[in-house]
């Protein structure tokens, strides 16, 4: 396989970046998952702080496999054409680990919406509300698990790029649609649950700004991801590897971010006696809700 000097240095300068982008995701995760440790482990539920330990243990994976890929690549092979006849045999791992991770987010957050559902009386229309997220949720699984393995049957960039033309893509655009729906329904559901209170309403606009611009930033990167994936193919670069690897570590981050700002919106937004209704909304992010708190004081849950 020929690479021109142009081309060589679209793949070796998105490889440097990739990795310099995920670092800096995994330190954020890292000091996250610190933060969580002293101010939540001990009072969490068992599933959040397994689930916790779980995405950390991923992105950690991922980030080990990309570093020896990297090393492999820039300092190994020297950055040469060479080094390219044959990718590192580590690479669909990273792929593996990165899809995994962000079909997981996309779990949570969705059983986020569920919740919300069953305080609701859509509770009897559930499946048309959560059967196409989850839909494209594990297509965009299905996508990324066939695209590592289409790198573990191809044996340099162009090949790979080839028979991921379509996989690739689709990929890409599952999970946009799917961070789309989310954040669309968290809004939707948030702002359905005002009590009318400033207090408990000052909350639930934080909550709804933060479900904004968690769900603009992963879909961003995605759509990004997309358009340069597509250019990657004609001009036989890795551009789209700047945002496509580095991904999880958003998604991570914005979970992680969810569960550790409550303490936050809790004393900033309700400093006295919050309402039951209210502490039960902003619950909704992270647990599950004690039937006891249902209901308000003189009314029922908004619908």
């Amino acid at each position: 396989m020929h690479i021109s000097e142009a081309e060589l240095n679209g793949i070796l300068g998105a490889i440097l970046l990739s990795g310099t982008f995920s670092w800096m995701l995994y330190g954020c995760t890292c000091g996250q998952v610190l933060y969580y440790v002293n101010n939540y482990a001990s009072t969490d539920h068992k599933h959040i702080k397994i689930l916790v330990t779980l995405v950390w243990m991923l992105d950690t994976g991922k980030m080990i496999m990309g570093t020896a890929c990297d090393w492999d690549i820039l300092v190994g092979g020297r950055g040469t054409p060479a080094r390219f006849e044959g990718l590192p045999g580590i690479l669909p791992g990273i792929m593996f680990f990165g899809c995994i991770t962000i079909f997981i987010v996309h779990c949570c957050y969705l059983y986020t919406i569920w919740k919300f559902l069953k305080q609701s009386d859509r509770l009897s229309r559930w499946q048309f509300i959560m059967a196409p997220p989850l839909l494209f949720a594990t297509g965009s699984l299905v996508a990324g698990l066939v695209n590592a393995a289409h790198v573990v049957m191809t044996d340099n960039i162009e090949g790979a790029l080839a028979k991921n033309k379509l996989v690739g893509p689709m990929r890409l655009a599952c999970a946009v649609i799917t961070d789309i729906y989310i954040t669309v329904w968290l809004c939707y559901h948030l702002q359905d649950a005002k009590t009318g209170q400033e207090p408990s309403d000052n909350m639930i606009t934080r909550l709804v700004n933060y479900a904004i611009s968690r769900g603009m930033f992963t879909a961003i990167a995605q759509i990004l991801a997309v358009v340069l994936l597509l250019t990657d193919g004609t001009s036989k670069t890795l551009y789209s590897m700047i945002f496509y690897v580095p991904a999880s570590g958003l998604y991570v981050n914005s979970l992680l971010f969810m569960w550790n700002v409550r303490h936050y919106v809790k004393k900033v937004s309700m400093p006295t006696n919050p309402s039951r209704w209210s502490n039960m909304v902003l619950d909704h992010a992270v647990d599950s809700v004690p039937k006891e708190l249902l209901s308000r004081e003189g009314s029922s849950p908004p619908s």
